[in-house]
């Protein structure tokens, strides 16, 4: 939805700008997000969103993404083949299953 959307922009620019990953995170549930935007996304997949920006992208053409979030992202799936916690490696590493 729409929420969750911005909430993973917001988080994209943060890390852009240099915000540490934690600091992101910890600003999130200080704010009383039950998950940090970074966790979140990993969770429903990296290579999700990349889809997704690459639909808009189609859909409403070029201005309607932050080249700076395309460029992470991409890096991220094609660059580094980090999917997120369904391949054990997105914006966090995690361990084997079942830990968490």
């Amino acid at each position: 939805n729409r929420c969750v959307l911005r909430y993973m922009a917001e988080s994209y620019d943060m890390l852009i700008e240099g915000v540490p990953p934690t600091m992101i995170e910890n600003a999130a549930k200080f704010a009383g997000m039950p998950v940090g935007p970074l966790a979140l996304n990993d969770e429903v997949a990296i290579d999700l969103s990349y889809k997704i920006l690459k639909a808009t992208v189609a859909d409403l053409g070029e201005k309607a993404v932050d080249p700076r979030h395309m460029e992470l992202v991409k890096k991220l799936v094609e660059g580094e083949g980090r999917f997120g916690r369904k391949n054990a490696k997105g914006f966090y590493d995690y361990p084997p299953k079942p830990a968490k």
